[in-house]
């Protein structure tokens, strides 16, 4: 085969993909829920998971954690749906790879703008800690307030998600 018939055959095999999606939803919410815990691995809200499993254990960390990846998950699949049905997929590839390439720039920024001694965990885990202290939490801690302690469950997935 030669480069001319590259393109056609990438997408033939991208529309052979996409009809598997569409016969076998749950193999598509499976992709889209890795993709975004992937994506979210070092993200600020694993930090907040982590000091919510310090607090208040893993249990109830792992749930607020969970339901709101869930949550995200699918908020996102919705609005990709919609969004494709407003715009051409070549086009939201392309948009897709822009927007990972400005992301990119933004992480080697911090790369090159970072002091060798810099310890970007801790640097990180404060920003945490002034997420959950943000949601009126007093000290710094999760555990205060009134939503809090009548819907700890709820409230922890609320200030999860909002991190």
């Amino acid at each position: 085969c030669c480069c001319c018939c590259w393109p056609s055959t990438a997408l033939t095999a991208a529309a052979a993909e996409a009809a598997a999606l569409r016969e076998n939803p749950r193999l598509a919410f499976g992709q889209a829920f890795v993709v975004v815990g992937v994506a979210e691995i070092f993200d600020k809200t694993w930090f907040v998971a982590l000091l919510y499993s310090l607090y208040h254990g893993p249990g109830i960390a792992f749930l607020g954690s969970f339901l709101a990846l869930g949550t995200h998950t699918i908020l996102a699949a919705g609005l990709g749906v919609v969004v494709s049905r407003f715009f051409a997929v070549w086009l939201l590839h392309l948009a897709t790879a822009a927007i990972f390439f400005v992301f990119a720039g933004f992480y080697a920024y911090e790369f090159y703008q970072a002091q060798p001694g810099e310890d970007a965990i801790h640097g990180r885990s404060a920003e945490a800690r002034e997420a959950v202290a943000d949601e009126g939490m007093p000290g710094g801690g999760p555990g205060g307030g009134v939503a809090a302690k009548q819907r700890p469950w709820q409230s922890r997935l609320g200030q999860v998600a909002l991190a």
